[in-house]
């Protein structure tokens, strides 16, 4: 428990991904830009400055979930998902953002 915690295992989860590119010498065949925003609970206020800038065709999120075996969180609504059983995948719906200029 911490504050910010997300947002740093975020931020670590894809400093990995772009070390392991750099190590392993592997050129892709398109432009990769790895970012760590923050303030998406309150408008996706980093999100929305570097979309802005970058314009990107797509875009993949890394963020944390709920543990759904903790008692209250229906699973049938959200899925069963567990600490310690690995990643979860989830297709979350597109934004469009406006903030004013």
């Amino acid at each position: 428990m911490g504050r910010a915690l997300d947002n740093r295992m975020g931020g670590f989860m894809i400093a990995q991904v772009a070390r392991m590119l750099r190590e392993n010498n592997i050129e892709l065949p398109y432009s990769l830009y790895v970012v760590n925003s923050v303030q998406e609970e309150i408008g996706l206020r980093g999100a929305a400055m570097v979309s802005r800038t970058i314009q990107p065709h797509v875009a993949l999120i890394t963020d944390v979930t709920h543990d759904t075996s903790t008692p209250g969180i229906n699973r049938i609504k959200y899925g069963s998902i567990k600490s310690g059983e690995g990643p979860s995948i989830a297709l979350g719906r597109q934004y469009k953002i406006s903030l004013p200029t």
